[in-house]
């Protein structure tokens, strides 16, 4: 119900509880219940400053709400992108948003955006967003052409022009940057273009920890489904090797098979 969020909201319960499971998970300590306690305690001042400073109006607590379990909801990781896209735009009332996923494999932001189809990289450290990864800092810009860290070149290849931004790292329990959540052009209620302000500060501050959940549970499922998918391709191969099949149909077979073994782009058989 509405008050059961507003209450959630106005004491802001979600990090709290985000914050303790990520520092127990961190220290380990051998009592748990006695490292809650001794945590609340400690943060119990700071936390009331913090709440009486930034408070969530009534009127965002219920979209909040909804757009975090909307996020919840998706386990695909493709899916789990475009849901946190469209919540965002929703929620804070903007132009478009981008989401910068980080690849270890690679060490580079893979970006997806409300208005692109194709994927582009960034490398961590570059530009605001790559700044922002890497620093673990929000950053809110009114006027984009009057920081020397935009980049006007995305904005002169296209016709856009991009005004106000809001970008917030996007943390797991380990307080390590593991994307950027990015939302650009503010809009208030007559279409003209605003400034993103504390509130929607606050509420990107709250779906990125959502998203960083959701974006770690999707990627384990998505490393679960490559594992299964190069066990399955490992039998095919082994019984097409045991198999008296031909040697025309044992290379098709290896060819087939040897991306998801591998997890590779192409492959080639030679013979002598």
């Amino acid at each position: 119900t509405l008050p059961v969020v507003d209450y959630i909201v106005k004491h802001d319960l979600q990090n709290m509880v985000y914050e303790l499971v990520r520092d127990l998970v961190q220290e380990r300590p051998p009592h748990p219940v006695l490292f809650f306690a001794k945590h609340i305690d400690a943060n119990a001042d700071s936390r009331k400053k913090k709440n009486n400073l930034m408070e969530i109006p009534g009127s965002h607590a219920q979209k909040l709400f909804e757009a975090t379990k909307a996020i919840n909801s998706e386990i695909m990781p493709k899916d789990m992108v475009r849901k946190i896209i469209q919540e965002t735009v929703s929620l804070l009332t903007c132009d478009r948003v981008s989401l910068f996923v980080y690849d270890k494999r690679v060490n580079m932001l893979i970006l997806s955006a409300s208005n692109m189809t194709n994927t582009i990289r960034v490398k961590p450290g570059q530009g605001i967003a790559g700044s922002v990864f890497h620093d673990k800092v929000t950053v809110n810009i009114e006027d984009c052409y009057k920081d020397e860290r935009f980049d006007q070149g995305f904005d002169k290849m296209t016709g856009y022009r991009t005004k106000s931004l809001l970008c917030i790292p996007i943390l797991d329990f380990d307080n390590e940057a593991v994307g950027v959540l990015q939302a650009i052009n503010k809009l208030k209620d007559g279409g003209e273009l605003g400034e993103f302000d504390e509130v929607d500060e606050l509420l990107l501050g709250h779906l990125a920890q959502h998203a960083g959940s959701a974006l770690r549970n999707a990627e384990i499922f998505r490393e679960a489904i490559e594992a299964s998918d190069r066990a399955n391709a490992l039998i095919q191969t082994m019984h097409a090797l045991s198999a008296d099949l031909g040697a025309q149909s044992m290379i098709l077979t290896l060819v087939m098979h040897a991306n998801e073994l591998v997890r590779a782009d192409k492959n080639s058989v030679w013979l002598l």
